[in-house]
């Protein structure tokens, strides 16, 4: 049973879509949770007429408090013990929550289930693949071993509810990988694992992420490697500490930071634009990459070549 936990902000030019297919899983036990969080546009109404028709979906209404608030409205409201994320521009396949549900039945040590994923854009074209996560428990022991962040997709997951609530939800002032954070604390309580399946269409479109929110990931994924070396010798690093200590380091130190972080948003920029046809704000997107992270954006083009002619 999946208490389905969906967060909606202005979302109204693609929820419809994403509600539809949550309610359309060959797995029917769900409930669907839309939390809207003060929208100005007509989301509500488009979630109500849902609500109106089907048993299963609920509206909540917060005030404009963020995402992360959102969620943990919803796993608060849960009645379920598995929450499945889900974001109001993104499509699950039919048989998502089945196949998910099913791996959770066989492996009831895995905590955190999540799956690979279709890129498309705003007309639901697809763009390309992602295969984030470990795909055995042997995968996620070597990813363990290293205290690296687990890199799950956010909306193909599914976590234990309980498990969640005892490692403290999602951290609300985290405004950027966000979902590393909380997978990374809910490790130390269990192992997760993904589906080597296609089993939802991510959408990339201009509002997608922000540079600010880009920027904030990044400082979030290094943050985790360094509370991992802070836990491992007994000791607490949270996250305003870190950013104080990001904010003393020379000044030629967090200039490069930066800069790498400008190169990899202008590169995953890169990859909108060309999702909405936008060749030449792709190609400058791109050469500003090559210039500013030239090794990350040659490694990820060889990636992608390399995925293309298998």
């Amino acid at each position: 049973m999946i208490s389905v936990v969906m967060p909606a902000y202005n979302a109204s030019r693609f929820i419809a879509e994403a509600i539809e297919s949550i309610l359309n899983q060959t797995y029917r036990d769900i409930e669907l949770i839309v939390v809207d969080d003060g929208s100005t546009d007509n989301t509500v109404e488009i979630i109500k007429r849902y609500v109106d028709q089907d048993e299963r979906v609920q509206l909540i209404q917060n005030n404009h408090g963020g995402a992360n608030k959102a969620r943990n409205t919803g796993i608060e409201r849960a009645k379920y013990p598995w929450i499945g994320c889900m974001d109001a521009d993104d499509v699950a396949h039919p048989e998502r929550f089945e196949k998910q549900f099913q791996a959770a039945e066989k492996d009831p040590d895995v905590i955190i289930w999540g799956t690979y994923i279709y890129q498309i854009n705003i007309e639901g074209k697809k763009l390309g693949t992602i295969e984030n996560g470990p795909t055995s428990r042997e995968a996620f022991n070597a990813i363990d071993r290293t205290k690296s962040p687990i890199q799950i997709t956010q909306p193909t997951a599914i976590f234990k509810r309980e498990v969640a609530l005892k490692a403290g939800a999602y951290d609300e002032r985290v405004k950027g990988g966000q979902e590393i954070e909380l997978w990374d604390r809910m490790a130390q309580y269990g192992p997760a694992q993904v589906i080597p399946e296609y089993l939802l269409n991510y959408r990339l479109h201009d509002q997608s992420i922000s540079s600010k929110r880009f920027f904030d990931q990044m400082i979030v994924y290094n943050y985790i490697l360094e509370r991992n070396k802070y836990r491992q010798r007994g000791e607490t690093l949270d996250l305003e500490m870190y950013q104080k200590q990001f904010r003393a380091k020379p000044i030629w130190t967090r200039f490069f930071r930066y800069t790498l972080f400008r190169g990899q948003f202008q590169y995953r920029n890169a990859g909108v634009l060309l999702s909405e046809k936008k060749y030449p704000q792709a190609i400058t997107s791109l050469l500003v990459a090559s210039i500013l992270a030239p090794c990350f954006t040659i490694k990820r083009i060889l990636d992608r070549v390399q995925r293309h002619f298998k």
